[in-house]
């Protein structure tokens, strides 16, 4: 009987305890509020509030919808954002949320209106020179549209006659032979709704135009495709008289220098800039331009200073970049180029100073550079150059900056620049040179008084006559 009565009491006390432990699991709710969310065509945020007391995950069903948070634990707030939606058509999705640890689930639809139907062109107003040419014309739509030339048999769409659909359209235009210049319209409008649309004005050169009104409609063109409205100083531009538009400097009625560093510049360098032919000038330094290097550079023929560095340029040099017959100072360091170094150079040469230095540049450094007559200055730090220095280099008879370091150069030093008359400032550290330093180098790495030649340090098994000093 009293081992009956001791079963039943810790029978008891084991139904007690799986009782409290029932009390403290938790509870099996979760709701959210609201059930559903509305969004107009423009990106906004709303949010969604979470009650529970569990662990939870959340998950947007689609790519256009964002959460700031995807976990948390209890009750809290999810803010959902949603992308722009420049289809004209309505789109819907949901956001789940999962309890962890069960399979209780909720959804929240998401909803989001279409955009009105529009079409918009980029750089409505353009100029061209007046030469036979293809150009392509950048534009949004959300809706089919049709291309119409009005009355300018000189521009002809490469679209056929049907909707198109496309955020890009490419005309041919025929040469300029006349004395004037000539305008054309061309207007993209809805398939089926002539009510909405937008235009693109063209004006043509003709090469016998006033040199002041070329360069006035190159610079506008320069203006809008490079975010003028953004820039942080625009003073006197499209409203002045040429001469007060900032960084514009004339000679004889024709603008001479450019000069827009650090304007906040955006976009790409517009063709249109090789109009500007009696520019000696040319600052774009300092900006946030993309794109290549335009081949039309090469009509700036009387080009001296050039300065686009600090940008995001990307792509290969130019090939005949360095071959313009006037030009002197060349900045381009500081962007994201690639490729080789071109090794094309004018006979006679002008070139002083060639700065590239942090780029992406690769192959080997030109040995025609050493036979720049005029050359004092090569700087060509942080690339991926690789080979051997070429020895020409010490033939460049005015060359009294060389710095080549941070690459992956190979092979020895070439003795022939130590000798080299004016070479002041060498720097070749950060490479994978090796073998035996020549003697006319060690003299002038020994004279710290009078040069800066500095071969230290080097990746892999370095000099075996001269030994780094320890960093």
């Amino acid at each position: 009987m009293k081992t009956s009565k001791l079963l039943t009491v810790a029978l008891c006390g084991l139904l007690a305890l799986a009782s409290c432990k029932k009390d403290e699991e938790p509870s099996n709710q979760l709701t959210l509020t609201p059930e559903s969310l509305n969004f107009t065509s423009a990106e906004s945020t709303q949010a969604i509030s979470v009650n529970t007391d569990r662990e939870w995950t959340a998950t947007p069903n689609s790519t256009w919808v964002s959460l700031d948070t995807t976990s948390g634990s209890g009750s809290g707030t999810i803010n959902v954002t949603v992308k722009p939606n420049i289809s004209v058509e309505p789109r819907t999705t949901s956001v789940t949320v999962k309890s962890v640890g069960s399979n209780l689930t909720r959804s929240v639809s998401i909803t989001q209106e279409g955009s009105q139907q529009a079409i918009s062109v980029e750089n409505k107003r353009r100029s061209i020179g007046s030469y036979q040419q293809a150009i392509e014309v950048h534009l949004s739509a959300n809706v089919p549209y049709l291309v119409n030339v009005i009355e300018a048999g000189w521009v002809q769409p490469e679209a056929g006659a049907g909707a198109q659909t496309t955020p890009m359209q490419f005309f041919n235009i025929n040469a300029n032979n006349t004395s004037s210049s000539r305008t054309a319209r061309v207007v993209f409008s809805m398939a089926g709704n002539s009510d909405i649309s937008d235009t693109l004005y063209l004006t043509q050169l003709t090469e016998v135009m006033t040199g002041r009104l070329k360069d006035s409609l190159a610079l506008v063109t320069i203006f809008e495709l490079t975010g003028g409205n953004n820039w942080t100083d625009n003073a006197g531009w499209l409203e002045a008289p040429l001469e007060e538009w900032s960084g514009v400097s004339l000679e004889n009625n024709r603008v001479i220098t450019l000069d827009l560093q650090g304007k906040s510049l955006s976009g790409t360098i517009p063709p249109e800039i090789g109009h500007l032919d009696e520019l000696t000038a040319l600052y774009l330094a300092g900006n946030s331009l993309t794109g290549n290097i335009p081949d039309n550079l090469m009509y700036l023929s009387k080009l001296v200073i050039m300065y686009l560095n600090d940008n995001q340029l990307s792509g290969s040099i130019p090939s005949n970049l360095f071959a313009m017959d006037s030009l002197q100072i060349v900045h381009l360091e500081g962007n994201q180029l690639t490729g080789a170094i071109p090794d094309h150079y004018a006979t006679p040469s002008r070139l002083q100073e060639i700065y590239l230095s942090y780029n992406n540049l690769t192959g080997s450094i030109p040995a025609e550079l050493g036979d720049l007559q005029e050359l004092s200055t090569i700087e060509i730090i942080g690339n991926s150059l690789s080979g051997s220095i070429p020895s020409e280099l010490g033939n460049a008879p005015k060359l009294f900056l060389l710095d080549l370091s941070e690459n992956n150069l190979t092979g020895s030093i070439p003795g022939a620049l130590g000798l080299a008359p004016e070479l002041t400032i060498f720097v070749l550290a950060g490479n994978q040179l090796s073998g035996a330093v020549p003697q006319s180098v060690l003299d002038k790495v020994n004279e710290a008084d009078v040069y800066t030649f500095i071969i230290c340090p080097q990746q892999g098994a370095g000099f075996n006559n001269y030994t780094c000093p320890a960093e």
